[in-house]
């Protein structure tokens, strides 16, 4: 950009671009209970879809979907157990969350970045997770651990959701869903590996061999 104001970090990153918008938090909750699957609504509806983070317990929550209404977004669908935290993103509202501290607007008079927000910071980027899907009760897949050293307690993105559709053969014979999710490690780790989503009697299988990301915020 040939004018106003960039801003980067001691390692080179590019925290503020005037002509950019940055991605700020628009709602959060915090210990949320799960019991299988939970819609959390957000308490003012918005326009743009967001970006949902969330910080999990030592049990799996999966990311089911969205909730729209029309033209506006909401809430969100989860599945697990145990409580989790979440932080919705988007890409900056239109007005400044104070009345002081520094505001920036690109060329085309849109707030771009607002220092009384609080903004979406990426720590680490973990790309190639190609678990191996799960074959049944005794066999419930592949998982894998990401450490995040010095960095305790973050919230987390990932994607795709991977699914896996199977049937178990010993009486009484059941039709499983199984699909990713993330849990809490320890403190400075995370394991995505799978859960049963959904199961019941009948027959089926099917799957997919996506690919994902995970990507730790500080």
């Amino acid at each position: 950009m040939g004018y106003g104001i960039k801003v980067k970090n001691n390692s080179g990153s590019i925290i503020i671009d005037g002509e950019y918008k940055n991605f700020s938090v628009y709602e959060s909750g915090n210990s949320v209970s799960l019991n299988g699957l939970a819609t959390i609504n957000f308490s003012s509806y918005i326009t743009q879809i967001p970006i949902i983070a969330i910080r999990p317990d030592s049990h799996y929550v999966t990311l089911v979907g969205y909730d729209k209404s029309g033209d506006y977004w909401t809430g969100f669908k989860v599945f697990g157990y145990g409580a989790i935290d979440w932080k919705a993103f988007i890409a900056h509202p239109t007005t400044p969350a104070s009345t002081y501290g520094l505001a920036v607007y690109n060329s085309s008079e849109e707030l771009v970045f607002d220092a009384a927000r609080e903004y979406l910071l990426i720590h680490s980027v973990t790309t190639g997770i190609n678990l191996t899907p799960p074959a049944g009760w005794d066999d419930p897949g592949g998982t894998q651990t990401i450490t995040h050293s010095g960095l305790e307690n973050p919230f987390y993105l990932w994607g795709s959701e991977r699914y896996r559709a199977l049937t178990e053969d010993f009486p009484p014979r059941m039709a499983q869903i199984w699909k990713t999710g993330i849990k809490q490690a320890s403190s400075t780790s995370v394991t995505i590996g799978w859960q049963i989503r959904a199961q019941g009697p009948g027959s089926i299988n099917g799957g997919d061999s996506l690919v994902q990301k995970l990507l730790v915020l500080k």
